[in-house]
């Protein structure tokens, strides 16, 4: 079972060594007072903060942002029990994905304007995952925080994306539109993660209701 501790430390190293990541997570967890066998969920919003300002000792601005955004994501990231998992494989779950989307913000009590962006964001995640993998899964939540978000988290076993900070930062360019679709969802999400390798793709986007 992985600790809080441990997918803390998971995602720091995807900006710094080894070493640099223990230590700054060790000296927020000294800075904050909390033993690091204690360390839960709950201690997130405590912790996270913290973090975020040791870490600007290390990286520079555009590291920074993107790690701000996952660790945002990981401290909101415990949702209720009601969570959707909707399968993506073929052209036509993607039109059955955003209509799901849109009826659950709706339900969860998203205004109309929130409703359509959550929609749209779980659209193109699963035009992505149809378009260049062979499937994946779209899960939609709640997340326990004030205020209330959803969480949009799209996950798949492609072949993953080799320019992930290229791509987000709108300078690729491509024929077949890779890209595209996660900048848009970039920018429409209030916090936006993602980790991408041969193994696949995973991100979470967070909307505030």
């Amino acid at each position: 079972m992985t600790t809080t501790y441990q997918r803390l430390l998971n995602v720091l190293q995807r900006h710094l060594s080894r070493p640099n990541a223990e230590a700054t997570l060790n000296r927020a967890l000294r800075e904050c007072e909390i033993p690091r066998a204690l360390l839960s969920e709950r201690e997130l919003g405590r912790v996270v903060p913290r973090l975020e300002q040791v870490v600007s000792l290390f990286i520079g601005p555009e590291k920074q942002r993107l790690l701000q955004e996952a660790l945002d994501g990981l401290a909101g990231a415990r949702c209720s029990a009601d969570t959707l998992e909707i399968p993506v494989h073929v052209e036509e779950d993607i039109s059955h994905a955003r209509m799901t989307a849109l009826a659950f913000a709706g339900d969860s009590g998203a205004r109309s304007l929130t409703a359509q962006k959550v929609a749209t964001i779980v659209s193109e995640l699963a035009r992505n995952i149809v378009s260049y993998t062979s499937g994946g899964t779209i899960a939609i939540g709640i997340v326990d925080s004030v205020p209330q978000k959803i969480r949009i988290h799209a996950s798949d076993a492609g072949p993953g994306i080799h320019n992930v900070e290229e791509v987000l930062s709108g300078r690729y360019r491509s024929r077949t539109g890779l890209g595209k679709g996660l900048l848009g969802v970039k920018k429409l999400a209030n916090h936006f993660a993602i980790k991408s390798d041969p193994n696949g793709t995973r991100i979470d986007a967070l909307v505030s209701l």
